[in-house]
């Protein structure tokens, strides 16, 4: 628009210009219409006319200079944010639960310290499926909230909209990730008992804890019997398998939404330039990154994302397709379409409603 703009005004000024030429050369003795007394009128008011033509122009050459600047501190600013975040993962380093030996404990750090949080997220589930049999002991999942209250104005925060998931698979998943997350340490443990007692009767949380926190890592001289007898382990004192993550993950997921956050509130660009960015900063993750980016979306710490925003434009995950390199079965027991069905996941090719979508974005 501003280069079309910009080349009718020029175009306009040369027109005069050539017809000014033409008409001098003329009345050298090709043409009598027009005399120079009449051409000098005439180019005075012309020349008021060019005059304003400049200024127009002058103003369209300023304001796409600012446009450029503008656009050029953006771009500065979100690429250092891509470094924070390359350094911030390059950083990490954790002790592997998995370790067999407590002499010889396996550092994980970098990209790697993403599978490991990604298979204890697995891990977790699993375990919360082998407590959850016995301690429903055949009742619904429902009878774990404090009451029916509270369990309604949770079903009620989130959009289900082209949606299929259970919402009891949902709340697993959440339980199971904030085990990760928070972890089930001695302090974690207090944290964790404040978040799920919002929602959660006492009863159901100190039990769920005791549960998590009875499993030592593998190296631990406990891990023995806590397998031979399911965890009576009262009064033994060990490292908790599910040490918790809040202080790796709690950064790492404020940096990434912020940098997210960054480019989608520009006004500058449009969406076709917005996606481009986030893509830029998706291909910085790796596939495990990308599937605890969509265990941490719909946990209770990330369900700002999307699935508490109503509004399709403020929808990040499937408005810039994050999760979109994660491979269709890679995630054990969980369909991702069914949390994300307009996310255009690759090699499943293009999805005629999110086509539509992509109009109303901004």
């Amino acid at each position: 628009m501003k280069n079309k703009l910009e080349n009718c005004l020029l175009l306009f000024a040369a027109t005069i210009f050539l017809i000014l030429l033409a008409q001098a050369v003329f009345q050298t003795g090709f043409n009598w219409v027009l005399d120079f007394k009449f051409a000098s009128k005439l180019g005075t008011t012309l020349a008021g006319i060019l005059s304003f033509v400049s200024v127009v122009l002058i103003f369209i050459n300023l304001k796409k200079q600012s446009y450029t600047f503008s656009i050029s501190q953006i771009e500065n600013r979100f690429f250092e944010l891509i470094k924070f975040h390359r350094d911030n993962v390059k950083e990490m380093e954790y002790e592997s639960p998995e370790s067999s030996n407590k002499e010889q404990i396996n550092i994980k750090s970098g990209h790697k310290v993403f599978v490991t949080i990604y298979y204890e997220i697995l891990l977790s589930q699993t375990y919360l499926d082998n407590f959850l049999k016995i301690f429903l002991n055949g009742n619904k999942f429902s009878t774990v909230y404090k009451n029916d209250q509270i369990e309604k104005q949770r079903r009620e925060k989130i959009d289900f909209k082209n949606r299929i998931f259970k919402f009891e698979a949902l709340e697993k998943v959440n339980i199971a990730y904030l085990v990760v997350f928070v972890g089930v340490s001695k302090q974690g443990r207090e944290v964790l008992k404040s978040i799920l007692e919002q929602f959660y009767s006492q009863q159901f949380v100190n039990a769920l804890i005791q549960h998590y926190a009875s499993i030592p890592v593998l190296w631990s001289m406990h891990r023995k019997k806590f397998e031979q007898d399911g965890g009576n382990l009262p009064n033994a004192k060990f490292v908790k398998y599910f040490g918790g993550h809040q202080h790796r993950l709690g950064h790492y997921f404020r940096h990434l939404y912020q940098a997210i956050t960054y480019i989608d509130n520009s006004k500058q660009l449009n969406f076709d330039e917005k996606y481009e960015y986030i893509k830029s900063l998706r291909a910085q993750l790796s596939t495990y990154e990308q599937a605890v980016v969509f265990f941490n979306s719909i946990s209770d710490f990330g369900r700002v994302w999307e699935l508490e925003k109503q509004k399709e434009n403020d929808q990040l995950v499937t408005k810039y397709n994050f999760i979109k390199n994660i491979p269709a079965e890679f995630i054990t027991d969980i369909d991702l379409k069914q949390f994300y069905p307009l996310v255009e996941y690759e090699g499943l090719g293009e999805i005629p409603e999110k086509v539509e979508l992509k109009k109303k974005y901004t």
